[in-house]
């Protein structure tokens, strides 16, 4: 969804929604680093990618492997694979908004639908519930600017909690969210822009920041690596302490006269 802006005419305010968003292909990126990497590296990304953490033991064997100077099985890592990734050109699109419940004064039994291309107007007079839905959608998308969504004033909310059902197509894979909870991230593409984000935008003073959720794997490599880290400088540190001294030479004998530093046995030898 591409935005959403208002303007009165009289006593009707229109809301245009377009159901479209571009997904990031960040993924890919990763996907081509890690072709790069060294084969327990990517076998890890791999992994990771799945969801598996890595135990001790696993990372106890990939430590004893590299000693042993073992590589495992090639193991590749497509874009696909990272969690939340999306193909290239996938677009994240609203269906509908049905199911909903104690929110502003909307109905229960009506749905909200939306056209698969181009783009859904909504009209209608004051009171019609083009806000209330607006606040909802606003609710669960990537917006700058979030504000409540009020229950209906006119009935006994403590009887009914809020709810509401948003379903969406993402990578052409078709998705239900459950509004407020179990809201799905995938919706957080859709972008929307109301008067109160453009008041963000230009009046509000904030530090943002923007971390793609796929460098969590990047994350996760890096415990690995410090973990097999530490493994290996441990044992390293044991050889240290469990190496044994060299014997003690008599001074009197050659290889006592040859370990003192600058003698006579020396400087021959070094110059025959």
């Amino acid at each position: 969804m591409r935005g959403s802006g208002h303007r009165r005419y009289g006593a009707t305010m229109n809301i245009v929604l377009g159901a479209q968003a571009q997904a990031m292909t960040i993924e890919a990126e990763i996907a081509t680093w890690a072709a790069s990497r060294p084969a327990w590296q990517r076998a890890a990304l791999s992994q990771l990618a799945r969801g598996r953490a890595f135990t001790e033991p696993e990372i106890e064997a990939i430590a004893a492997d590299l000693r042993a100077d073992k590589q495992p099985a090639p193991a590749g890592l497509k874009a696909t694979d990272i969690p939340g990734a999306q193909p290239a050109g996938a677009t994240v699109a609203l269906r509908s908004v049905r199911g909903v419940t104690n929110v502003n004064a909307l109905l229960d039994a009506q749905e909200m639908s939306f056209g698969v291309t181009g783009l859904t107007v909504i009209y209608g007079d004051n009171g019609s519930g083009k806000s209330g839905y607006a606040r909802l959608i606003k609710d669960v998308s990537g917006a700058r600017h979030h504000g409540p969504v009020h229950t209906n004033v006119f009935a006994d909310a403590t009887r009914h909690m809020q709810k509401a059902v948003v379903n969406f197509v993402s990578a052409g894979a078709e998705g239900s969210s459950t509004w407020p909870t179990g809201v799905s991230t995938d919706l957080r593409a859709v972008s929307f822009y109301d008067e109160a984000c453009g008041d963000a935008y230009i009046g509000g003073d904030s530090e943002l920041t923007y971390r793609p959720s796929a460098l969590a794997l990047l994350d996760g490599l890096i415990e690995v690596c410090d973990a097999v880290g530490a493994v290996l400088s441990e044992q390293l540190r044991q050889n240290q302490l469990a190496r044994m001294p060299l014997p003690s030479v008599p001074a009197n004998t050659d290889a006592g006269r040859w370990s003192e530093p600058d003698t006579h046995l020396q400087r021959r030898v070094m110059a025959s």
